[in-house]
């Protein structure tokens, strides 16, 4: 099936509590945005099973339940999700197929001017495989940019910019859950805007859910902590809460700052735990 990215997602309720994934159907076959089905035809990527087995796909990376894979089209690159199996949702707190929830949450970013990917294509099969197509964002890993060895007022400029971005991406009651700096794309050719991707836990509740946020916080203090000294880490630090906080006061107590902080050790914790087995 193909045609034109539904503009609003229907959100899947939780029977219990009112929190959601925001998703639109990934329907039995293949549906192409307008402008890019000329290109999958002439492809011979037409339907599902044809995208699904092409040699054009080049993995990029590969995990339990999906891997991402890279592919030139039209000049450009796309990167391609193969969701192996959907959990048909047995039990009502399994969250749905990834493919869903980034099929419609660049929608939702996109309607806020939220900075994400072009979504391209999305389609499943009869086995509960799915899959969606996405363009590949510009600029550069923000962790990246802030291991750098440059002026610490280029870093500020970046961290104040990711501060507006958290800012508004919370205030809309939105939550990644995995929001770490490997996630986030800095372009300063665009008027150093910032991106986020990887879009497939992504959360919307009102109001907003405070633990939600405390989870995301926790994900970029995480990952700053990895790439700057402990002198950057103070003062950007400072830069970003300034901002943030600014538009979300009820962030600003102590007692929020606390649970952010025992967060961040938590996941401390965790991450040595998964090198230490990847060690072993």
């Amino acid at each position: 099936m193909r045609g034109k990215l539904k503009s609003r997602a229907r959100p899947w309720m939780w029977p219990f509590g009112g929190t959601l994934y925001p998703m639109l159907p990934v329907k039995d076959g293949l549906e192409i945005v307008d402008g890019w089905s000329r290109y999958f035809n002439e492809a011979g990527l037409s339907d599902f099973g044809e995208l699904w087995g092409s040699e054009r796909l080049k993995i990029f990376k590969k995990k339990a339940d999906r891997d991402i894979c890279t592919m030139e089209l039209c000049g450009e690159t796309l990167f391609v999700k193969r969701y192996h199996k959907d959990k048909r949702w047995p039990f009502f707190w399994l969250r749905p197929e990834g493919s869903k929830v980034e099929w419609s949450g660049a929608s939702i970013l996109k309607e806020a001017g939220l900075k994400t990917f072009d979504p391209v294509a999305a389609g499943s099969d009869v086995s509960g495989r799915s899959i969606v197509v996405m363009t590949k964002v510009a600029g550069v890993r923000i962790n990246d940019f802030l291991a750098r060895d440059i002026p610490f007022d280029h870093k500020a400029r970046v961290v104040s910019r990711l501060a507006h971005f958290a800012a508004r991406f919370h205030s809309l009651g939105l939550s990644h859950q995995d929001f770490y700096l490997c996630h986030l794309f800095w372009d300063e050719q665009q008027d150093g805007h910032v991106s986020v991707v990887d879009l497939q836990r992504l959360r919307r509740a009102e109001p907003i859910v405070i633990s939600w946020l405390i989870k995301d916080i926790a994900q970029l203090a995480y990952s700053s902590k990895a790439v700057l000294s402990a002198g950057e880490w103070d003062k950007l630090s400072r830069i970003f809460w300034d901002i943030y906080t600014a538009r979300l006061p009820e962030c600003g107590s102590k007692g929020i700052v606390a649970r952010i902080e025992k967060k961040v050790l938590q996941i401390a914790r965790h991450d040595y735990k998964l090198k230490s087995r990847a060690s072993q």
